[in-house]
């Protein structure tokens, strides 16, 4: 019996969504991006046609995707993660992260930080996304093989951590709570008139207790639950418990929508947070 890792990855990561390859043509390359959505145990590829401004066709996997060997029995499986000659922009929903002043910003001891506060981890890159416009940076980390692996594929490869893509946002009126569903996970991101409040990474274990975590995060920043204004994107299917219990607890509940033109069996709102990034 075939073993070791490979095996066991092979066994576990399977392509979950696949739409709109088949039908890919020669293209110009300048015409064309790749978004990428990173996750420990999924991955969504995009390809986008800047001319259009549309999606012209997508792919998901579902899985463990951690490190450089997985990472390579994955291109096996992927059409578009062929395309490795057009720009590409990698959002990473990493858990480990951290908000920082850019006052207090020494980015010599992200790594020492991050370790404080969640504990040490190896193998790891660290990262510092500066956000000058909210005088702030999110420090986060992500396995070091995998983030250099895809960087020797791809020709052109732009990386933000997801929480920093949600602070580049207009800022908004109101007290708005950005939910980012993936595997296992829920990115959790509070502001008030453009303030941040709260950001975290928060394990999705049952339906009900998703829901009981966001409104005690409420309570402990003295946020009415009610007035908060949720905005919901990511994997979460609309006929599952995790939806319905989201619906019952949190009054101002929804899906998040998108103008960008996308394949007709798309479902709109597990893309909708990433396609703001190119609007």
């Amino acid at each position: 019996m075939p073993c070791g890792k490979n095996f066991r990855f092979a066994a576990m990561v399977a392509k979950s969504m696949d739409i709109g390859t088949h039908a890919l043509l020669p293209y110009e390359a300048h015409n064309r991006q790749l978004l990428l959505e990173w996750s420990p145990l999924h991955l969504h590829v995009l390809l986008f046609n800047n001319n259009t401004a549309s999606v012209e066709a997508l792919e998901s996997f579902s899985g463990s995707i951690d490190d450089e060997d997985e990472w390579d029995a994955l291109l096996g499986q992927s059409k578009l993660l062929q395309l490795h000659d057009v720009a590409v922009k990698l959002v990473a929903a990493a858990s480990r992260f951290l908000p920082c002043p850019l006052e207090v910003l020494d980015t010599d001891r992200c790594k020492q930080e991050l370790d404080l506060l969640l504990g040490a981890a190896l193998w790891q890159h660290t990262s510092s996304d500066i956000l000058q416009h909210r005088d702030m940076a999110i420090i986060w980390q992500m396995p070091e093989l995998l983030l250099q692996r895809m960087r020797n594929h791809f020709q052109v490869m732009q990386v933000q951590h997801v929480q920093s893509m949600l602070l580049q946002r207009p800022v908004a009126t109101g007290t708005i709570g950005q939910l980012l569903l993936a595997p296992q996970q829920c990115m959790l991101q509070l502001q008030q008139d453009g303030r941040l409040i709260f950001a975290a990474c928060l394990p999705v274990l049952n339906a009900d207790d998703l829901a009981y975590r966001l409104l005690q995060v409420c309570q402990q920043y003295g946020l009415n639950g009610a007035e908060v204004q949720w905005q919901c994107s990511g994997m979460i299917a609309t006929d599952g418990d995790l939806y319905t219990s989201l619906q019952k607890y949190l009054q101002q509940f929804q899906l998040q929508t998108t103008d960008v033109s996308m394949p007709a069996e798309a479902t709109t709102h597990y893309f909708a947070h990433l396609l703001a990034v190119l609007s």
